[in-house]
C-alpha cells in the first residue's frame, strides 16, 4: 500500500510546486487602461499614463471530472507606475513598482480515485503563500525600448493536512490516511525585454515585442508525516502493523525554469478620442529537468502558448478581451514510480509516463472612468483538459480542472 501513497504524494506535490502566480499584462504594448502591469517591461516606456492602482482577485477551482476537488484563493497587488519623456523627447523612460502576493486558504476533496487503491473521500485543508515585489523600468530611443525586471527573492511556503478515507479498501478493509505536508522554496524572477516600433507613436503603429523570464528556485524542500490505519471490514479489528507512522522527506535541486515571449501589437494612436488596441502572442517554456536528494530525476514538460487581446477605449469605458490557449506535454504523474526521467523514457527524452493537457482561458474586463480615477471589473474562465495519455494515470481524474475569477482594481492616473 505505501507505494500507492507515495503517489498520491507527489501528484499533490508537485501540484503544489507549479502553481506560478501570474498578473495578466501587455506583451508588446501597454494596455489602454493604466491599470494594467506589464509582463514585458519594454513596453512600460509606451504607456500614455502614469497611475497607482490596486487590485484584488477571488478564484474558485474545481478540479476533476467528476468534481473532487475546490479550491479558494484570494490575490492582491498595488502599482505605482510612472512614465514620460525626456529631453530630447526621443527618449522615453518609465518604472513600475508591483507588490503582490497569493494566498491559497482551503482545499476539500471528495470522491478522488487512486489506482490499485479505489475511491477515497476526505477533506483537505491546504495553506499556500508568497509575496513578492516587482521593480521593473524601461527606456526607449527613437522606435527601440529595452526593459528589465527584478523581483525580490520570495519565500513560497505550503502546509497542508490531508484525511482520506477508502471504505472498501481491497474489498476488504477501511483505509484510514492523514498526512500533514510542510514545505517550501525560495525563488528569484528576472525578466528582460526589447520592443521595437514600426510607425509613429502618435498615429497608427505596430509593435514587435520579446522578452525572457528567468526564474531560479532553490531550497526547495518537502516532508510528510504519514498515519495509516488499515481495520478488516469483517472482524473489525486492525490489521496487523497498523496504525502505521511514516515519514518522508525531500529536497529538490536548484534549477532555472526560462520563459521566452513575443508579441506583436497594433494601435491606432495615443491622442484619439476612441482607442483600440489589438495584440497576438506567444509563449514558451522549454522542458526542464531537476532531481532530488534521492537521485529520483523529474522532467516538466514543454509548455507552449498562444494568445490574442483585443482592448477598446473611449473617454469613460474600456473593455478588453484576452483568450490564450496552453498546451504542455508530457506532465509527468510524479514520483519514483514514475519520474519521467529520460533513463525510464526513450533515449529521445519522450514522457514514458505522464499526459499532455490543453488549457484554455479567458478573460474580460469592463473599465469606468471618472475623471482621474478608474474602476476596472473582471471575469475569468480556464478550463483544462486531458489531451493525450503516456500513460495509466494515477488519479483518474486528476488533470481536469474548471475555474472562475472575479477582479476588481481601483486606480488613480497622475
Amino acid at each position: 500500500m505505501a507505494k500507492y501513497c507515495l503517489k498520491l504524494t507527489w501528484v499533490l506535490l508537485l501540484f503544489c510546486i507549479f502553481c506560478p502566480i501570474k498578473i495578466l499584462g501587455q506583451y508588446a504594448l501597454p494596455s489602454l487602461n493604466s491599470n494594467t502591469p506589464n509582463v514585458n517591461p519594454a513596453v512600460i516606456p509606451w504607456r500614455t499614463k502614469s497611475s497607482i492602482s490596486l487590485g484584488s482577485e477571488y478564484k474558485k477551482l474545481e478540479y476533476g471530472e467528476p468534481k473532487y476537488s475546490v479550491e479558494i484563493s484570494s490575490k492582491y497587488y498595488g502599482m505605482f507606475a510612472l512614465a514620460g519623456d525626456l529631453v530630447p523627447k526621443r527618449v522615453r523612460t518609465g518604472f513600475e513598482i508591483v507588490t503582490r502576493g497569493v494566498k491559497i486558504d482551503e482545499t476539500n476533496y471528495k470522491g478522488i480515485t487512486i489506482e490499485g487503491i479505489g475511491t477515497l473521500e476526505g477533506t483537505r485543508r491546504n495553506t499556500r503563500s508568497t509575496n513578492a515585489i516587482d521593480k521593473a523600468a524601461g527606456a526607449s530611443i527613437g522606435p527601440i525600448s529595452i526593459g528589465y525586471t527584478d523581483v525580490s527573492e520570495v519565500h513560497v511556503s505550503m502546509d497542508d493536512d490531508m484525511t482520506y478515507t477508502s471504505p472498501n479498501y481491497l474489498n476488504t478493509y477501511k483505509l484510514d490516511l492523514r498526512m500533514v505536508d510542510n514545505g517550501g522554496r525560495d525563488e528569484k524572477v528576472e525578466r528582460l525585454g526589447v520592443t521595437i516600433r514600426l510607425g509613429k507613436r502618435e498615429g497608427s503603429h505596430l509593435v514587435i515585442g520579446h522578452g525572457t523570464r528567468t526564474t531560479t528556485r532553490t531550497q526547495n524542500d518537502f516532508s510528510r508525516k504519514q498515519i495509516a490505519s488499515l481495520v478488516n471490514n469483517s472482524t473489525g479489528a486492525n490489521v496487523s502493523g497498523y496504525p502505521e507512522t511514516s515519514f518522508l522527506n525531500r529536497t529538490f535541486s536548484a534549477h532555472e525554469e526560462k520563459e521566452i515571449l513575443t508579441g506583436l501589437g497594433f494601435r491606432n494612436g495615443i491622442d484619439k478620442d476612441n482607442k483600440y488596441h489589438f495584440e497576438v502572442f506567444n509563449i514558451l517554456k522549454p522542458k526542464i529537468h531537476f532531481s532530488d536528494n534521492d537521485s529520483n530525476l523529474y522532467t516538466w514538460g514543454e509548455e507552449n502558448t498562444n494568445g490574442i487581446i483585443f482592448e477598446t477605449q473611449t473617454k469613460n469605458y474600456s473593455f478588453l478581451l484576452e483568450g490564450k490557449q496552453t498546451l504542455l506535454k508530457g506532465v509527468c504523474n510524479f514520483g519514483p514510480m514514475y519520474y519521467c526521467s529520460p533513463s525510464s523514457s526513450d533515449l529521445g527524452g519522450n514522457m514514458a509516463y505522464g499526459i499532455d493537457t490543453s488549457t484554455k482561458q479567458l478573460q474580460l474586463s469592463i473599465g469606468f472612468f471618472i475623471n482621474v480615477f478608474r474602476i476596472t471589473l473582471g471575469f475569468g474562465n480556464s478550463e483544462r483538459t486531458i489531451i493525450k495519455h503516456n500513460a495509466a494515470s494515477i488519479l483518474s481524474n486528476d488533470a481536469y480542472y474548471l475555474s472562475h475569477s472575479f477582479l476588481i482594481n481601483l486606480g488613480y492616473e497622475l
